[in-house]
């Protein structure tokens, strides 16, 4: 007997409509977060249901269904940097269930008809402006931490220039060691009128420039009290094993000079030793030579 292509298609998509009234297939739609490869549909992303429609369908054992659409977050090292909606299904519990039902094909075209589905939007599944934000968290951090490093290493570098304005035409070495007197005198967060005159006394020594009392404040005031790894290693860079030395000299001796060396002075040039590339036995050197000259006749 031949059959009309018609009504065979309508034949078709009744039964496929009847179905998925009835049968709930599992299909695992949750993949582990930020894996790299492998996994259920052997992509890069974690995998989501998301809650579209109500619907007035049922499964076997009459739990309502809902129209949902599969959405992937592409993420890499457990960072989200993107999410794409890729198909429309039906699952139990408002789309919140691992186990769904996919649509495909005549099935879809049966479901998009089907006055059971309260809402079913035409075309290809699409993500909401919020849904869409929430999978590209990851360009935001990024962007964030980029941004916070590049006003960090700004601010760093107009701080220094501040330093070397107030500090005055100083040979290179002089203001290598001028600089780290100023960290120190900023330490601990109080800063001696005994610690400005040593520092002004140095300049003079070093390079014949006399600092106002402002200026030294001034240079002080733009030291960082808690340098970067990065700040510690400018104070050595491009010095000579002598000059590294008469580095450490002059700011030990500032962190001295006011009678005591409390614990936050004694961190910093230790840290200070360490990014010079001093020894133990260089460093008792140092001390040992301050004792004998400090030493009365």
């Amino acid at each position: 007997m031949r059959t009309n292509p018609t009504t065979h298609g309508c034949w078709a998509l009744l039964i496929a409509a009847a179905c998925m009234a009835v049968t709930l297939l599992p299909q695992d739609a949750l993949a582990k977060r930020g894996f790299r490869g492998g996994g259920a549909r052997g992509g890069d992303g974690n995998e989501q249901l998301l809650f579209v429609s109500e619907t007035s369908m049922t499964t076997g054992s009459g739990e309502a269904l809902s129209l949902c659409k599969l959405v992937v977050t592409h993420s890499f090292w457990f960072v989200n940097f993107g999410r794409s909606a890729e198909s429309y299904g039906l699952a139990t519990d408002g789309c919140e269930t691992n186990a769904w039902y996919q649509l495909q094909g005549e099935e879809l075209q049966a479901a998009r008809s089907d006055r059971r589905i309260a809402t079913f939007p035409e075309g290809e599944p699409t993500l909401t402006l919020a849904e869409t934000a929430t999978g590209h968290w990851g360009w935001a951090l990024a962007v964030l931490v980029i941004g916070a490093y590049g006003r960090t290493t700004l601010q760093r570098r107009q701080r220094r220039k501040t330093r070397e304005a107030a500090l005055g035409d100083q040979p290179n070495s002089a203001n290598r060691i001028l600089d780290a007197m100023c960290h120190v005198a900023i330490a601990d967060g109080v800063v001696d009128d005994a610690e400005v005159r040593f520092i002004q006394q140095t300049a003079r020594q070093l390079s014949g420039v006399e600092l106002s009392e402002d200026k030294v404040r001034e240079a002080i005031a733009n030291a960082s009290r808690s340098p970067s790894d990065e700040e510690f290693r400018e104070f050595a860079k491009g010095m000579s094993s002598e000059e590294r030395k008469r580095i450490f000299k002059a700011a030990f001796m500032v962190a001295c000079v006011d009678g005591q060396l409390d614990g936050v002075e004694k961190t910093f040039v230790g840290k200070l030793a360490g990014s010079l590339g001093l020894k133990q036995p260089d460093i008792d050197e140092i001390i040992q030579s301050l004792k004998n000259s400090a030493a009365p006749a």
